[in-house]
């Protein structure tokens, strides 16, 4: 839908506002969380602390039978971990193209509901849709509300295992820390502790915290006090907490982006993104609608005017 000018405006400044205070040197890696929920508020916390990238290694499939089984489920998820990698320069691509046809299906939809039954009745509660039981990361992105919301401002990339990601991320020049109180983790909150310019923080499980190869493969362990008697936070306040320590640790992160072209990628990015988004299009709707009526408005005023001088 394209957006009326007051309300291209508002995009612009926000567009504006996002890249000039975009986190793009700190990366999140959420390892095999088990609640989806979960994952989606840690997406969501991310996109208002202005961290642009997010990593996703899901949890592995439970191992049943014996070792021929056990052997096709590594093949399995190595097929899938190589069908990502191949498909990651067309998410962009992918996403914009969703989102059109979620476009097109939201208008046939409000228009379907506007239209009142040939019957006079109200319309049916088969037509109605359920809440959504618990989904998938990938089923997430393209059915939970808030999924979309969140991963169309981000950069998501999804991994089958871990050691595929830490591969990707030495690759890619990223020191690694992760979340944990074993004897050797240092606090976020040391004043001596210096942030790496490309850092990689890494959330683990709910239950069990980081993996033992997510331990041995980081550069560092770290952890945030706790001054209480819980011994545990829920993982997306957790996310939330050492996020917004680590750029209050070094403000100078934000708009610092990784890459020439890197900005007008984004911009490009949220643009497609902000067509579509809901709350785009109900304020172009909005403002449509008072154009109309103050259209209407002065029909009215013209015809009375018309009427009073031909009595």
């Amino acid at each position: 839908m394209e957006l009326p000018p007051e309300k291209q405006e508002a995009v612009n400044s926000r567009i504006a506002n996002a890249l000039a205070n975009r986190v793009d040197r700190i990366l999140l890696v959420l390892e095999c969380c088990a609640d989806n929920k979960n994952y989606l508020a840690c997406l969501r916390t991310c996109d208002i602390l202005g961290v642009q990238n997010v990593w996703i290694i899901e949890a592995p499939l439970p191992v049943r039978g014996g070792s021929k089984q056990r052997q096709q489920q590594q093949q399995q998820q190595q097929q899938q971990q190589q069908q990502q990698q191949q498909q990651g320069h067309q998410q962009d691509q992918q996403q914009q193209q969703q989102g059109h046809q979620h476009d097109q299906q939201q208008q046939q939809q409000e228009q379907s509901n506007n239209d009142p039954p040939a019957n006079g009745s109200s319309s049916s509660s088969s037509q109605q849709k359920g809440p959504d039981k618990r989904l998938t990361v990938e089923q997430g992105k393209k059915k939970g509300r808030i999924a979309r919301a969140s991963t169309q401002w981000l950069d998501v990339r999804v991994f089958t295992s871990t050691a595929a990601a830490v591969r990707e991320l030495k690759a890619g020049g990223w020191a690694i820390w992760a979340t944990d109180l074993n004897p050797g983790a240092v606090s976020l909150l040391e004043p001596s502790l210096q942030v790496p310019q490309q850092l990689a923080i890494v959330m683990g499980s709910e239950a069990a915290g980081v993996s033992q190869e997510m331990r041995e493969a980081a550069d560092r362990c770290a952890y945030l006090p706790m001054y209480g008697f819980t011994e545990s936070l829920n993982v997306s306040v957790a996310t939330a907490l050492v996020l917004q320590t680590l750029i209050a640790r070094q403000p100078a992160v934000r708009g610092q982006l990784l890459g020439e072209g890197r900005a007008a990628q984004l911009e490009a990015k949220w643009r497609a993104a902000a067509a579509r988004a809901p709350e785009c299009q109900a304020g172009a709707l909005h403002v449509k609608q008072q154009q109309q009526e103050q259209q209407l408005d002065e029909q009215l005023v013209h015809s009375e005017g018309v009427q009073g001088n031909g009595s």
